[in-house]
């Protein structure tokens, strides 16, 4: 198999994954176009993906990531049937992280970044085959999260399908999804995950495949990997597909292991839950 492009990407290549710095997000992308160019087909990138999942200690975080981004993309202009993808997520005390570097150290600029990945993503795909929104959950942010990202998507969103939805809202209402919970505080994020869920299922995209994908508000995960999921959900008319650590394809950047509440909590949840013990990455995004 030859991977002139994967080769000189590895070159060239640190050896960290950060995607909350623009020079390295914009990189990434710009790689994983090069190897489409050099490869194109959905085979010959799975055959040299699979060359680097063999030896996947010899590559570099970031040529596993061009690897994979690449796959992803050519997967999702290649799929037949029409679709629609929508990505769920809550925030909750993310005022700072939804800033840029140069407003806060803890800035990545999150939302304004999700947005790039997916009309990277997307950017082949007729509107009338593939189209993708993002649904943001508020959780009862005191800092008032939902607010400032509805902020940012009106101003620095350039018109992307982006909707902010407070989980106030929906207690208010009394609707059904939000039984069980008597206020925001309840939630821990898990009632904004369902309100989330339940809301973009409410949406109708006439004669298309609609996805719902839930993932976390911060940069851990590239969007732009979203085609490894479609490809399971409308290609192989799967139900659900699931993102996880454990995969043998995966690759984590690890910062170190995991402490010993961590691991009573998995050995807990397993004795409490044994019909999930099948689900061996329980906080995959």
């Amino acid at each position: 198999v030859a991977v002139g492009v994967i080769e000189k990407v590895q070159d060239l290549a640190t050896n960290d994954l950060d995607l909350t710095i623009p020079e390295y997000e914009n990189q990434v992308r710009k790689a994983a176009d090069l190897l489409i160019k050099e490869h194109g087909s959905r085979s010959a990138l799975e055959a040299v993906r699979e060359k680097m999942v063999c030896k996947k200690d010899e590559y570099k975080y970031f040529t596993h990531l061009v690897a994979a981004l690449a796959l992803s993309k050519v997967i999702t202009q290649e799929i037949k049937a029409p679709f629609h993808w929508t990505v769920v997520f809550a925030v909750y005390g993310e005022t700072n992280r939804i800033k840029t570097k140069a407003e806060h150290g803890n800035g990545e600029d999150f939302l304004v970044t999700k947005i790039a990945q997916l009309r990277w993503l997307f950017e082949k795909v007729n509107s009338t085959q593939g189209s993708w929104d993002i649904l943001i959950v508020d959780d009862g942010c005191p800092d008032g999260s939902g607010k400032v990202c509805k902020q940012v998507a009106e101003e620095r969103g350039g018109g992307a399908p982006v909707e902010v939805i407070f989980l106030q809202d929906a207690l208010d209402q009394g609707l059904e999804v939000t039984k069980g919970i008597a206020s925001t505080k309840d939630s821990r994020k898990g009632g904004s995950i369902h309100y989330g869920l339940w809301a973009a299922a409410q949406k109708k995209y006439a004669g298309k495949t609609h996805s719902i994908c839930y993932t976390d508000a911060d940069l851990s995960t590239h969007m732009g990997q979203s085609g490894l999921l479609l490809d399971i959900i409308v290609n192989q008319g799967k139900i659900g597909a699931v993102g996880s650590r454990r995969a043998r394809e995966a690759v984590m950047v690890k910062s170190g292991g995991r402490n010993t509440r961590g691991k009573l909590h998995a050995y807990l949840w397993k004795q409490m839950m044994p019909e999930m013990c099948y689900v061996v990455d329980t906080q995959t995004a």
